[in-house]
């Protein structure tokens, strides 16, 4: 083993083999773990100066930092990874729920988006690590369940919660989670949650060790009180759907006329909607920097500019429209909170 890396040493750096001669900087060694995962893998090594290859080992206590330093890395990226999972299986299957009277108006999620993000950065903080279960989420007919493993700690009940009392349980998750999460300051993520007048429970099970949050999909209910209404007015329309059925053949001709026209523009538009953005190596360096979810002052601050409305129009906004970029609250683009993340291509 000790020959092997001697021989790396003496070999210098390649694409899969880096020296450092210490870690200091989380985000660059992320950076360093992410390029060897997207290119089948590869070999950190640690005591190494990286420009001379000198050996300067590592005292013993600086190998326990070290160690625990790349485990909050790797959990860090893996508790990114759970959040964008969990909010991507909601987005996909629950319901959109059209806003204003306008028939192509943007529907918006049947329960508020908002919530959801709050519910979900609670229950990964704030679980229990000691416990191996993972945080588990459930859609049904009528409600959606988060399961996060761990009952409240230290005596903390439901109404503390409620009322934006905050007790970490983990101290780590909670002060990197300004980083990693959308975050929106201690003890006022439920609160945010309750203010967008969601019907939700909560329940602290001490006997299974774990905490649910249940959200009620109340639209779920109003289409089936609906449902008997439309059935008793089915022999009405069913009178009318001759009348209709003259006034729909009568227009039938007029509708046929017009369909080549906006089947021309609806190619135009669909067209231009997806032409391909040419990315400066500014644009492209910001797009792989949101590979965690970043603010518009992060942004700027990495380009050396000022945040000003032509500066965020050329390097988030239009970064956005392209698919490059998505919001972490996307149904409030100016939320005070709002970060944006890399689009993961599939």
């Amino acid at each position: 083993m000790m020959d092997d890396i001697l021989k790396q040493i003496k070999a210098g750096e390649v694409s899969g083999v880096q020296f450092k001669e210490r870690i200091l900087d989380k985000y660059d060694i992320a950076c360093e773990l992410v390029a060897f995962s997207n290119s089948h893998g590869g070999k950190l090594v640690v005591g190494i100066k990286d420009k001379t290859g000198e050996i300067n080992a590592l005292s013993y206590s600086e190998v326990q930092e070290t160690t625990n330093l790349l485990s909050d890395i790797a959990s860090e990226k893996n508790l990114l990874h759970q959040y964008e999972t969990i909010m991507d299986f909601f987005t996909r299957n629950l319901h959109n729920v059209q806003v204003g009277d306008e028939f192509n108006s943007m529907g918006k999620l049947e329960i508020p988006y908002t919530s959801l993000v709050e519910f979900t950065v609670n229950s990964l903080v704030h679980r229990s690590l000691n416990m191996k279960a993972p945080v588990r989420i459930f859609i049904f007919d009528n409600r959606v369940e988060i399961h996060s493993p761990g009952a409240l700690p230290n005596g903390l009940t439901i109404d503390d919660i409620k009322a934006g009392t905050s007790m970490p349980r983990n101290m780590f998750l909670f002060n990197n989670a300004i980083y990693l999460l959308p975050y929106t300051g201690v003890g006022s993520g439920i609160t945010r949650a309750l203010d967008e007048g969601v019907n939700v429970t909560f329940m602290n099970n001490d006997k299974a060790q774990e905490f649910v949050i249940t959200v009620w999909r109340e639209e779920s209910n109003e289409v089936e009180k609906k449902s008997n209404q439309v059935e008793g007015k089915s022999n009405q329309v069913e009178g009318k759907s001759n009348q209709v059925g003259n006034q729909v053949e009568q227009k039938s001709n007029e509708v046929e006329e017009k369909s080549n026209q906006v089947q021309d523009s609806d190619t135009r538009l669909r067209h231009s909607d997806t032409k391909k953005v040419s990315l400066s190596n500014k644009q492209r360096d910001i797009v792989n920097f949101c590979s965690v979810p970043r603010t518009t002052a992060e942004i700027m601050e990495r380009l050396g500019l000022s945040n000003q409305t032509k500066n965020r129009e050329r390097y988030i906004t239009s970064l956005v429209a392209a698919g490059y970029l998505q919001m972490t609250n996307p149904d409030n683009p100016t939320a005070s909170n709002q970060k944006y993340k890399k689009v993961n291509k599939r």
